[in-house]
């Protein structure tokens, strides 16, 4: 039931943009939300980028879910939103070079 919810999150991500670095801030912001709540392992994590229809941004997915599950965890909500928001930054500008 959470992969679903996880996939329909993803879905409302602005995939049809023209800057792809918005999407890549948008899908790793929330790759590591779910990441820092502990709602899905990587395993599943994984899944849902094979199960996307645009190769790119399955590989692109696979990429972020990689660094996001590479981070530490954190235990208090301002903690684990201070961690989605800087991942998030850091995806962004990795996507600007």
């Amino acid at each position: 039931m959470r992969k679903y919810l996880f996939m329909a999150a993803l879905m409302m991500a602005p995939l049809a943009q023209a800057d792809e670095c918005r999407n890549h801030f948008a899908v790793a912001e929330r790759v590591m939300e779910v990441r820092q709540e502990g709602l899905l392992s990587v395993v599943d994590m994984m899944e849902v980028a094979d199960e996307q229809q645009d190769a790119e941004f399955g590989d692109a997915m696979r990429i972020i879910i990689r660094a996001a599950y590479e981070q530490p965890r954190f235990n208090t909500p301002a903690n684990q939103r201070q961690a989605a928001m800087e991942f998030a930054n850091e995806m962004y500008l990795r996507c600007q070079l």
